[in-house]
């Protein structure tokens, strides 16, 4: 009797696992189909020629393919928003499921964000105005002299700048600090130095008809790794489809 019922018991076996791996392929289905049952907010700013405006709303730049892909590659359902930066990064702060880049990784950062997708290595000048003597000395001079040096609030150039010994009472910082508008404050002498990414600097002064000799490069003062971040409270099943192989 024994032996006839051991085919039985390897049906049933069979059957059985059949059962439980179809139900775990529809949970996983199921997970899958679940974070996409939602669009990520993508939210970037004017820094060309990472990410720059286009007609009809659309956003281009050498970043944003990079990201386009990125997300499409996932067949993740997605949205790129062109925002100032602070507006940008609070965004980011306040919703779930929105990403941000370029965002620059640093200790400070590093808890604030879930890290995605290294994109770019970003470069951080301190600049002068041309011809002044203030201009021509060395960075611990400039950040021992009663100089005012500019950031956009929440960007990293005004960690940079404290990191590198600028106390707070010489650090002006300035909601959406356009490199035209930091420019022209210079210009004005309404302080002596600022910071750019010497790229966006390029791009942005051509763009705007400024002389970009007016300002000179003076010391380099970071250099760090700009990535796609997500909000640090993402739920889980957003998060790991941000993570999945690329179909």
């Amino acid at each position: 009797m024994s032996t006839d019922l051991k085919p039985r018991y390897k049906v049933i076996a069979i059957g059985l696992s059949i059962v439980i791996g179809m139900t775990q392929l529809s949970l996983t289905s199921r997970s899958n189909a679940q974070s996409l049952e939602f669009t990520f907010d993508v939210y970037t700013a004017f820094v060309p020629p990472y990410a720059q405006p286009e007609p009809d709303n659309k956003v281009s730049g050498t970043l944003v393919s990079v990201v386009s892909e990125y997300m499409k590659g996932r067949q993740l359902n997605h949205k790129i928003t062109l925002l100032p930066w602070s507006a940008a990064y609070r965004r980011t702060e306040l919703n779930q499921h929105a990403l941000l880049f370029p965002v620059d990784r640093t200790p400070e950062r590093e808890d604030a964000f879930h890290w995605i997708k290294s994109l770019a290595v970003a470069e951080y000048y301190l600049y002068g105005i041309a011809g002044t003597d203030l201009a021509a000395v060395s960075l611990d001079e400039a950040i021992a002299s009663d100089g005012l040096v500019t950031c956009g609030t929440n960007s990293i150039q005004c960690q940079i700048l404290t990191t590198q010994g600028f106390e707070n009472k010489s650090i002006v910082r300035i909601e959406d600090a356009s490199v035209q508008k930091r420019y022209e404050l210079m210009m004005n002498g309404r302080n002596q130095y600022t910071v750019f990414d010497p790229k966006v600097y390029e791009d942005l002064t051509k763009r705007h008809g400024l002389d970009p000799n007016k300002l000179v490069k003076m010391h380099k003062i970071s250099e760090l790794n700009s990535y796609l971040a997500a909000n640090k409270d993402m739920p889980t099943h957003a998060l790991e489809s941000l993570f999945n192989e690329p179909d």
